[in-house]
């Protein structure tokens, strides 16, 4: 009896994780990329069970051997399993769940890929037919064929969340777990090969509009949308009514249309396209940051460059943007040029053909606004030279009206021992156009009349009191000889 319980459990057990191991499926295959770049590949899985299932040893194997995709993490139930091709930047705003290389990726001409657990058995089977026609997908819009209970629909994509529930219905539905497929090479033992298509259903019941992808841009800088919407039987609309909204209070008409914001922030813009009876909107984010993009170091000649730092915390677009010298001669730089945040870049004048510029550079984006311009030479800070060893060929000192000036020229190095020096203003004139080594000068010469003024006065003074000496004396002797005669007179009476 209880060998029989053993067995039950073990049972359950297996039937449990089996039927988990069901649930887990390829949902959704960006095999295009997006619009930033055709290698910015990724897939998505789902988890149709009520429990997590760990992907520990699955892997993702294309039927001719790349992309071989390992996988680890885990899909919580009823959950998205996002996987990007080499970096989180893939997907942007969307964290992914695994991040894997996908060797020479996911070939445009289709491929055939096999969900494996971790045992090796296959889980899901996913045929994409020649040009994935069994399942559909958009180079061009990039749009993602997106699976539905029993076939593929193209729409926009949905990584992490629902598929859409509405779109173009193409081809082949995958294959459920323990049926195999006919393809060449590849054996199951669960028996024969089942295929099961589908037939488009039209006409479908609302149109579908996407506005674009979301998009950095800079202050100024013109930024061109174009909205793309399909009819009730997958075509193209470009009759319908476009309309936009940027998010900063400026709207416009139309499948194509440009925008400039001024100032920086995150702006949602939002797409509305009307056609007939039906209304559709989609959105799309713009952050919009102000350059920080400056001219560096630049050399004058042939053999010279011009040198472009970005300051800034994100990769800018240089593409058209503009290099003007003073004289109106143009380099134009050319489309995909771009300076990785906290980078430089240098333009060789050989390649920009400007080859002088010593009065000045500006940098101008794509639409002609003045971004950066070469640094203006700031005049000379007050330097400490030795006075002993200043040199004076000319000085002159001129007073009119109350104001001071002077000019003075300098020659040889200014160099010489520390003792005695004295501040000179190397760069520009003192306020009222008076140089601070002329009122020094201006100061010493009245200094000397003071002097020559004072000393005059000193030798007058003493002049003065040698003559009150003098007089002093005289009084002395008068009053002596009186003394000696009125002596002499009362000795003879005696």
């Amino acid at each position: 009896m209880k060998s029989f319980r053993i067995f039950l459990v073990a049972l359950l057990w297996l039937f449990t994780f089996t039927t988990a191991y069901a649930n887990v499926r390829i949902n959704e295959v960006a095999w295009m990329g997006t619009s930033v770049s055709g290698t910015n590949e990724w897939i998505e899985l789902s988890n149709e069970g009520d429990v997590s299932v760990d992907l520990s040893g699955w892997s993702i194997v294309a039927l001719d051997g790349s992309p071989s995709i390992m996988l680890s993490g885990s899909v919580a139930q009823r959950g998205y399993f996002l996987i990007e091709r080499t970096d989180d930047t893939t997907v942007p705003d969307i964290v992914a769940d695994h991040i894997a290389p996908f060797g020479s990726g996911l070939s445009n001409a289709g491929e055939t890929l096999y969900l494996k657990d971790s045992s090796g058995s296959i889980v899901d089977t996913v045929v994409g037919g020649t040009d994935w026609e069994n399942i559909g997908g958009d180079n061009a819009t990039k749009e993602t064929p997106q699976r539905t209970t029993s076939a593929w629909v193209i729409g926009i994509p949905t990584p992490r969340t629902a598929n859409i529930s509405h779109g173009e219905v193409l081809g082949v539905a995958a294959t459920p777990a323990g049926i195999s497929t006919n393809v060449p090479s590849v054996s199951v033992s669960t028996g024969s090969s089942v295929i099961t298509s589908t037939t488009p259903t039209y006409p479908r019941s609302e149109i579908s509009v996407f506005a674009g992808d979301d998009k950095n841009i800079l202050t100024h800088s013109r930024v061109h949308l174009t909205g793309t919407a399909y009819g009730l039987y997958d075509e193209l609309l470009p009759y319908a009514t476009y309309r936009w909204n940027f998010g900063d209070g400026a709207t416009a008409l139309g499948k194509d249309v440009s925008h400039a914001y001024r100032f920086p922030g995150e702006y949602t813009v939002t797409l509305e396209v009307f056609w007939g009876d039906k209304q559709r909107s989609d959105r799309m984010k713009i952050v919009v940051v102000t350059p920080g993009i400056t001219i560096g170091e630049t050399v004058s000649g042939q053999d010279g460059s011009i040198q472009l730092l970005n300051r800034s915390e994100r990769e800018i677009d240089l593409s058209l943007w503009r290099v003007r010298t003073a004289t109106g001669a143009m380099f134009i730089l050319p489309q995909n040029t771009f300076v990785e945040a906290g980078r430089v870049i240098r333009l060789p004048n050989a390649i920009t053909g400007l080859t002088e510029f010593t009065s000045g550079l500006e940098l101008m984006d794509q639409d002609e606004n003045i971004i950066a311009t070469t640094p203006t030479v700031p005049p000379s800070r007050p330097s400490i030279v030795p006075f002993s060893n200043l040199k004076q060929s000319t000085t002159k000192a001129v007073l009119s009206a109350g104001i001071a000036k002077s000019s003075i020229e300098e020659s040889g190095p200014l160099v010489g021992d520390n003792s005695a020096s004295a501040v000179l203003w190397q760069g520009g004139a003192e306020k009222n156009g008076a140089t601070r080594f002329g009122i020094d000068e201006m100061t010493s010469n009245n200094m000397k009349w003071i002097f020559l003024m004072l000393f005059i006065a000193l030798i007058i003074f003493a002049g003065f009191l040698v003559s009150r000496s003098g007089e002093e004396n005289s009084i002395a002797s008068e009053y002596a000889i009186i003394e000696d005669i009125i002596e002499s007179k009362e000795s003879l009476d005696k």
